[in-house]
């Protein structure tokens, strides 16, 4: 860039570039997740394992719609798994109980995007790389 250039115009130069770095990094983490095995967890079960505190990375899609169901201050990714524990599960969306379960167990939180979010998306929307 011009020596003179604006911070704005210095991004705008760099921004194709390091949103690229950006997705071959995402994509580097879901492989390490999947070669890391059994220290890592992909699906449904990342929710189990984070309330157990076993969680040191949580790693979602950057398009959060995904639902839970609250029971007796447990969150269940399975409505089914809900209902045996309680009779009436409260549904809710992920994002809005995401920052208390990160916060409460210590959990980092990653986001991926483009393949790296339909990589995640196909193994059950959800990894998680564990601490013990």
């Amino acid at each position: 860039p011009h020596p003179n250039a604006t911070p704005g115009q210095v991004l705008k130069r760099l921004e194709p570039e390091l949103l690229a770095i950006e997705r071959a990094k995402e994509l580097e983490l879901l492989k390490s997740l999947e070669e890391a095995y059994p220290k890592a967890v992909f699906g449904p079960e990342v929710l189990e394992r984070v309330q157990e505190g076993r969680v040191e990375v949580w790693v979602l899609p950057w398009t959060l719609d995904q639902g839970v169901y609250a029971c007796d201050g447990f969150y269940f990714a399975e409505e089914a798994k809900a209902l045996s524990a309680c009779g009436r599960p409260e549904a809710k969306p992920l994002a809005v109980v995401l920052p208390e379960l990160a916060a409460g167990y210590a959990t980092k939180l990653e986001f991926v995007r483009g393949e790296a979010e339909k990589r995640l998306l196909e193994r059950g929307g959800m990894a998680a790389l564990l601490r013990w």
